[in-house]
C-alpha cells in the first residue's frame, strides 16, 4: 500500500483521539492472497469501506519482516453487535478520508 495519509486526515484523527470524538473513516483494506480454500494464489483486492470508530491511539509497530508501519488503534462501532466491539488496528496509510462526527464517547478500559 503506497498511499500516504493526508495531513488534514491525520489532524482530524489526532484531534478526535484527544477530545474523544467519534469519527468516520474511509479505509482501504489490504489485499489478501489466499492459500485455502480458494485456488492457491487467488487474490482478493482491498475494498474501500467506511467505518464509524472510537479512536484511541496511533502507534508505530515493526512486523516480523522488520517493516515499520503506523497503526490507528480504534473500536469499530459501525455495527451494534456486541462481539464486534473490540479494539482493532487500522494501517494508518490505508485511511483515505476522515470526518469528525457530532458524537463523543467514554473511553473504554481493557483489563
Amino acid at each position: 500500500m503506497n498511499n500516504k495519509i493526508t495531513r488534514s486526515n491525520l489532524d482530524i484523527i489526532e484531534r478526535a483521539i484527544i477530545s474523544n470524538n467519534v469519527i468516520r473513516i474511509s479505509y482501504r483494506k489490504t489485499t489478501k492472497e489466499f492459500k485455502k480454500p480458494k485456488p492457491y494464489g487467488h487474490k482478493d483486492y482491498g475494498d474501500l469501506v467506511r467505518r464509524n470508530i472510537e479512536p484511541y491511539d496511533i502507534r508505530e509497530e515493526v512486523n516480523k519482516d522488520g517493516v515499520s508501519k503506523n497503526y490507528l488503534w480504534a473500536v469499530d462501532i459501525t455495527t451494534t453487535r456486541s462481539d464486534d466491539n473490540h479494539i482493532k488496528k487500522f494501517i494508518l496509510n490505508g485511511i483515505q478520508g476522515a470526518t469528525k462526527l457530532n458524537r463523543t464517547f467514554t473511553p473504554r478500559s481493557w483489563a
